[in-house]
């Protein structure tokens, strides 16, 4: 019969390898709560908001002048009434103030009219994009004006063109994450796009059509269309849904980074749960002996321990369950300004079940081992100073096995490339 007092007592008696056991699983559990549920929240606002990251329902991109095949497509839809279009430039150019004494590396960015199809370009001023920018005016980021020590009103000088800086943008709905980028926004229109004189042979430029396609149904009929008339060799047609942004880009390499993190803090806590428990049962080893010797059988004290550990575990995990999605928001709200909708408080049950599966997971395999000493442990404990060693055996094999084909397809899992996810996990693997 098993007595909870007896539990607890086995616990307070050597409570500081019984913190150290809960604090790892804490540590498991945090880890991949936080990392699950912060990506399933990213994911579920880049869908949400795919048309406003992306400003159309079709996006071509090249980096050379599109095909006439491809450009006499897009004008069918047109005339057809299927689709809006507009076409926009990005390239890199140096600008300067109007006397010249100030230049500053900027990304420039020519739209025609009608930019944006979805999302909105925000300006300090309030009033609409489409109403400021113009020919003969621009709209720039605040970093220019701060950089070149200038304000609305003043001249810029873009390529062999001077230009009005008419406002300043403070959001643009389709550009990339502005962490690693070089240089602050300028946008031009379309209708200056000859006299800047930027666009030659040898400029290089990213050329992109957005489409807006009037039946939702039929997008991607068009856009099938489309890749039927284009040049596979450079250009590219998506749809907003299969189209990665800027920011879905820098999300998904960002969480790769972190899950790769989390794998290995995972290994640590794993490590730290075997330490900690073979530690714990190093203890008991004379408590062990005498329960066999008043006739404890072994099944009883496999039991208890496992209660033990159970009880122990159960800890942890609730304990690591409330800590990771509290890291999960928190880790939110260093990315309200991409994605505002993902700081919303939120509890990602997919990314808590999947963590919590995999940190009992975890603390099962790391604990097997420990608790496969406990057979060893002979009544004659009592009376020598030896430990009881672990024999190997099918268990001992079949415990080890099971930790490398886990943590194995741990790592092979987010890696595109079967073969990479393999090299990685051959290096990371003997550290088991």
């Amino acid at each position: 019969m098993l007595h909870t007092r007896f539990i607890l007592r086995d616990i307070y008696a050597t409570r500081s390898q019984a913190v150290i056991f809960v604090a790892c699983v804490v540590l498991a559990l945090v880890t991949l709560v936080a990392i699950g549920g912060f990506a399933d929240s990213v994911n579920q606002v880049v869908l949400r908001d795919a048309k406003a990251l992306h400003a159309g329902d079709i996006i071509i991109r090249s980096r050379q002048e599109f095909s006439a095949s491809l450009v006499d497509a897009v004008e069918r839809l047109r005339q057809t009434d299927r689709a809006q279009s507009v076409r926009y430039y990005e390239f890199y150019s140096v600008v300067r103030t109007e006397r010249g004494d100030a230049s500053l590396l900027s990304r420039v960015k020519v739209v025609g009219s009608g930019y944006p199809f979805y999302g909105a370009a925000e300006l300090a001023s309030g009033r609409r994009f489409a109403d400021v920018l113009g020919k003969g005016r621009v709209v720039v980021e605040p970093a220019v004006l701060e950089r070149l020590q200038i304000r609305p009103g003043d001249r810029l000088r873009i390529g062999m063109a001077n230009l009005t800086v008419a406002d300043t943008l403070l959001k643009e709905p389709d550009r990339p994450v502005s962490i690693f980028s070089i240089g602050p926004r300028v946008m031009v229109s379309t209708a200056d796009l000859e006299s800047l004189a930027l666009l030659g042979k040898g400029s290089r430029v990213r050329h992109v059509l957005l489409l807006k396609v009037r039946d939702p149904g039929a997008l991607n009929r068009v856009a099938d269309e489309l890749r039927g008339q284009a040049d596979d060799a450079f250009e590219r047609v998506d749809t907003y849904r299969t189209a990665q942004s800027g920011i879905q880009r820098f999300f998904d390499r960002f969480l790769f980074f972190l899950t790769f993190n989390g794998i290995f803090t995972l290994l640590l806590a794993g490590i730290g749960i075997y330490s900690s428990l073979t530690a714990y049962l190093k203890e008991k080893e004379i408590t062990i002996a005498i329960m066999k010797t008043v006739g404890a059988t072994g099944r009883f004290i496999a039991v208890h321990y496992a209660l033990v550990l159970l009880l122990l575990g159960l800890v942890g995990t609730l304990t690591g369950l409330v800590a990771g999605v509290v890291v999960q928001n928190v880790l939110a709200l260093f990315f309200a300004e991409m994605i505002p909708g993902v700081v919303q408080w939120r509890i990602s049950w997919s990314g808590a079940l999947e963590g919590a599966v995999l940190g009992i997971v975890v603390v099962t395999l790391f604990a097997l081992l420990p608790l496969l000493r406990l057979r060893d442990i002979r009544p004659a404990t009592i009376f020598r100073k030896e430990s009881a060693r672990l024999r190997g055996g099918i268990p001992h094999a079949a415990a080890l096995l099971a930790l490398i084909l886990f943590f194995g397809l741990m790592i092979i899992r987010p890696m595109e490339d079967f073969r990479t996810g393999l090299y990685l996990a051959g290096g990371v693997l003997p550290l088991l």
